[in-house]
């Protein structure tokens, strides 16, 4: 059922409801209450406001339908209708029966008036005494304002709904038409309309073929190919400004080579009582005999027979001639008055003078003291 059956039906019950409200007053006594006006007035001030946000909101809404109903999309619609011969239902027609139940209402009770009376103002009483039924017109006008409200809103959502949704279709239409342009630059190919234009004569079991021209993009690339085979010929075997592979990959075995020395030096400060290594080239105990010179000879002399330290040349050893032991007590010196030596040597110096130690030949000097060491052989660098 449509909407202005409804309103139609609505203004015939209060129209029906009046006139029945009024014979029953006629045929009964009349028994006359006094209204509180204080509240009356009150609830006749709050209603006023609600009427006016109302109307404001549906002057607002009626605007936004009025530039909706004016946009091109609209006036394509309404001519269209027009050359159709289709008749313009708008929600003109809809609102008309709200008119009628606005007038029904207000002609059909008698006992509607505003009274005014400045000088009681400053009595307790208002300065406006409004009636019950003052109020019952306000609260009817504002449920109906408020019908109307929800109906320019909905009708504003429908508006606004359809021209997204042509919005939407002709974006889609812009995308397949962007779609198509593109793929027929890339692939240059002729529609399906005109293929017969480039039809070949010949013909297999049915097939025929067609005579298209290369895909732009494929042509492209093919020319690229050739222009850098042209300036990979120049740059590496005429000019020779590149290396060729041979010649790359010494570079990189170069520079892995140097990559690995500098670790090595890197790793070579980490050496420390646990992973000490005897070491036999003759640089490191050269290195090793100029550390023992300025360090060990005053108490171990000069080829280590011994003097206040032990003899370093026979096979007898306080702490054992183990050379991670003997980094260790070079290290950390001994409570026998052997001092520490880390904070004068770093790492590599310590295992040096080490191995310069482990290959001392024997000499006789001072009495063997502690217990005997057999040192295990070390292969020579």
């Amino acid at each position: 059922m449509k909407a202005k059956y409804i309103y139609t039906l609505i203004a015939g019950l209060f129209f029906f409801g009046n006139v029945l409200a009024e014979s029953a007053v006629a045929a009964e006594p009349v028994v006359k209450t006094v209204p509180n006006y204080a509240r009356n007035f009150d609830l006749f001030i709050a209603f006023v406001i609600l009427t006016g946000i109302l109307l404001l909101a549906i002057s607002m809404i009626a605007v936004n339908i009025k530039s909706l109903l004016s946009s091109d999309f609209y006036r394509d619609k309404l001519i269209a209708k027009k050359t159709a011969g289709q008749k313009d239902r708008d929600g003109s027609s809809s609102v008309l029966p709200l008119v009628i139940l606005g007038v029904l209402v207000l002609s059909g009770n008698s006992a509607m008036a505003l009274t005014f009376n400045p000088e009681e103002g400053g009595n307790g009483m208002p300065w406006l005494r409004v009636e019950n039924s003052d109020l019952t017109l306000l609260l009817v006008l504002d449920i109906v304002l408020l019908f109307v409200f929800f109906y320019l809103r909905k009708l504003f959502t429908q508006l606004l709904s359809n021209i997204r949704a042509e919005k939407k279709e002709a974006e889609a239409k812009t995308t397949v038409a962007s779609f198509k342009k593109i793929n027929s630059v890339l692939t240059d190919s002729v529609p399906i309309e005109y293929e017969g234009s480039i039809m070949l004569e010949h013909e297999y079991d049915g097939i025929k073929e067609l005579d298209n021209n290369l895909p732009p993009w494929w042509v492209v690339m093919f020319f690229i190919t050739i222009i850098f085979a042209v300036a990979y010929l120049f740059h590496y075997h005429i000019l020779k400004t590149g290396d060729l592979q041979l010649a790359e990959y010494n570079k990189e075995v170069k520079k892995a080579d140097t990559e690995v020395q500098e670790y090595l030096a890197k790793m070579a400060m980490n050496v420390d009582e646990t992973n000490a290594t005897v070491m036999t080239g003759a640089d490191d105990l050269a290195a090793g005999k100029t550390v023992f010179k300025n360090n060990c000879v005053v108490c171990h002399k000069e080829k280590g027979e011994g003097d206040i330290g032990p003899n370093l040349t026979d096979d007898y050893w306080l702490y054992t001639g183990d050379i991670k032991a003997m980094f260790g007590v070079i290290k950390k010196g001994t409570v026998n008055g052997m001092p520490e030596h880390a904070s004068k040597l770093n790492p590599i110096q310590i295992q040096q003078v080490a191995s310069y130690v482990r290959s001392l030949p024997y000499t006789e000097g001072k009495e063997p003291q502690g217990e005997k060491y057999v040192k295990e052989p070390v292969a020579a660098e």
